[in-house]
């Protein structure tokens, strides 16, 4: 890697997961609030809010194969991309091109994919990264998932009540795209020496999991 590559790599690698974890914490508090808005019930909206958990469960050994398969750069990018598609989703329900409860199922669906894909190899990548110290990277990570955490909730909440759904989904759409892009730049990182499982890399860290 080149010293200007360098530089600009961690740059590279933290807005992406700025732009991610912002769009998480979106997400999280957008679809009750939409939810909320076309009326549906209780039990509705705790099934509809099951259905991340649901694609978290299923699809996590998934996106740590693809990670050794493909590594981790592509499948990180490729869950920020996910966030975004659910944005899309939701767009089209605001502008009530699709069935709002058939887009909210969809987009939790997309939701529940990125971060399936996105927290095993975006911890992947830090783990083989040798910017700094792995202490140094994995404080990092807390710190800028802790700011979008913080972040999200209130924007969401204040573009909410501003502009309805359709100023959530195109910031949703936003971060995502953007921490696709970013994705994409982070270089491709191989594993020095012998690789760890995935499994054993992510559990290692799992205390740091949202």
């Amino acid at each position: 890697m080149n010293p200007m590559a360098a530089r600009r790599t961690p740059l590279w690698v933290y807005g992406c997961v700025a732009a991610y974890t912002m769009a998480q914490y979106v997400s999280v508090v957008v679809i009750p609030l939409y939810a909320a808005r076309e009326g549906l019930g209780p039990v509705v909206l705790g099934a509809v809010a099951s259905v991340p958990g649901l694609l978290m469960l299923l699809l996590r050994m998934p996106a740590g194969l693809l990670v050794d398969r493909h590594g981790a750069r592509l499948v990180t990018a490729l869950g920020v991309a996910s966030m975004g598609a659910g944005g899309v989703l939701l767009l089209t329900a605001a502008l009530r091109w699709l069935a709002p409860l058939v887009a909210i199922v969809l987009a939790q669906a997309c939701f529940g994919t990125a971060r399936a894909a996105f927290w095993p190899a975006i911890r992947t990548y830090l783990t083989w990264w040798d910017h700094g110290t792995r202490t140094g990277r994995f404080g990092m990570l807390n710190v800028v998932e802790g700011c979008g955490a913080v972040a999200g909730p209130a924007v969401t909440g204040v573009l909410f009540a501003a502009a309805g759904p359709v100023g959530a989904a195109w910031l949703l759409l936003g971060m995502g795209t953007a921490g696709c892009l970013a994705g994409w730049l982070m270089p491709e990182l191989k594993p020095a020496g012998e690789k760890l499982p995935v499994a054993a890399t992510a559990g290692r860290h799992s205390h740091t999991q949202p």
